[in-house]
C-alpha cells in the first residue's frame, strides 16, 4: 500500500523514500496502541509526509492530505500525535538541514542568522511566533546560502520548512527585509565618531607598535655585525701599518742629521 500511495503522489522515484516510510509505519504500529480513529491509509499518508521531511524531499502537502482522506485540521492533529509517538517532534537543527543539503560550510553562518532573528523577534515582543518551527531553521540556512553564494535546490529546503510555496515566499520577504535592516545598522555603527577612550587606546597601540619596530631595528643581525667588525679590524690594521711607516721615516731622518 505504501508503494501505491507514493505512486499516486508522484514520489515513487525518490531513493530511500519507500524504505523510510515503511520504517516509520512499522515503528508506529509497535508504539501506537493508544492511537484510534485513523485508518491505515491515513497512517501511511502521514508517514509519507514525515519521511519526505526527514529526507529533505519537497512535496505538496495538500496532495498528501487529500490522499489521507482526512480533513486538514484532523490530519494536522493526527500528524502531531504521530510525531510525538515516533519522537519526531523535536526542533529541526540547522546542522541536520546542512548535512541533507550538502552545505555544511554555511552551518555557522545560518546559526548566527537565526540567533540574530530570535533577538529581533524578542525585541519586537511578538509572542505569537514559535521559533522552534522548522521554517525558521530552514530559512536561516537558505539566507546563509544566499549570502555565501552557495547554490542549493530551493525545492529541497522548502520541504524542510513544512510550508507551502506561498507561505515560504512571505517568510523569505520578511527575512530579506530583516537582513537588509541589520546590515544597514552595522554600516551606521561602523561610521560613528570614535570616543576619546577609543582614540587614546588606538594611539597607545600605535606607539607600542612603533617602539617595537624601533627596538627590533636596534638589534643588529649577525652578518651586519660581522662585516662591521671585519671592516673595523682592517681599518685598525691599516692605521697600525701607517704608524710603523711614519716611525721608520722619522728614524731615517734622525740618522741623516748625524
Amino acid at each position: 500500500m505504501e508503494a501505491q500511495i507514493l505512486k499516486k503522489l508522484g514520489l515513487q522515484n525518490h531513493k530511500n523514500l519507500l524504505e523510510k516510510t515503511t520504517e516509520l509505519l512499522r515503528l508506529l504500529q509497535i508504539k501506537s496502541s493508544g492511537l484510534s480513529g485513523i485508518d491505515d491509509y491515513a497512517k501511511i499518508s502521514i508517514c509519507v509526509d514525515l519521511a519526505t521531511s526527514l529526507l529533505g524531499i519537497s512535496t505538496d502537502l495538500l496532495d498528501i492530505i487529500k490522499q489521507s482522506g482526512l480533513k486538514k485540521t484532523v490530519y494536522e492533529k493526527y500528524k502531531r500525535n504521530i510525531e510525538k509517538i515516533l519522537n519526531l517532534n523535536k526542533p529541526l537543527r540547522i546542522s541536520e538541514i546542512c548535512v541533507h543539503l550538502n552545505c555544511n560550510e554555511v552551518s555557522e553562518k545560518a546559526t548566527n542568522l537565526l540567533n540574530m532573528y530570535e533577538d529581533h523577534i524578542n525585541k519586537s515582543n511578538d509572542n505569537d511566533i514559535d521559533l522552534s518551527h522548522p521554517q525558521y531553521a530552514a530559512m536561516a540556512v537558505f539566507q546563509a546560502c544566499k549570502l555565501n553564494k552557495v547554490k542549493i535546490i530551493k525545492a529541497k529546503i522548502l520541504g524542510f520548512s513544512h510550508l507551502r510555496p506561498s507561505q515560504w515566499t512571505r517568510l523569505e520577504q520578511q527575512w530579506d527585509k530583516f537582513i537588509t535592516e541589520y546590515n544597514d545598522l552595522l554600516k551606521k555603527s561602523s561610521c560613528k565618531p570614535k570616543s576619546v577612550t577609543q582614540v587614546v587606546s588606538e594611539s597607545k597601540e600605535i606607539n607600542s607598535q612603533t617602539q617595537d619596530r624601533a627596538n627590533k631595528a636596534e638589534i643588529e643581525d649577525y652578518e651586519t655585525w660581522k662585516a662591521r667588525i671585519i671592516n673595523k679590524a682592517k681599518e685598525d690594521l691599516k692605521q697600525m701599518k701607517l704608524g710603523h711607516m711614519n716611525k721608520d721615516v722619522e728614524s731615517v731622518n734622525f740618522d741623516d742629521s748625524l
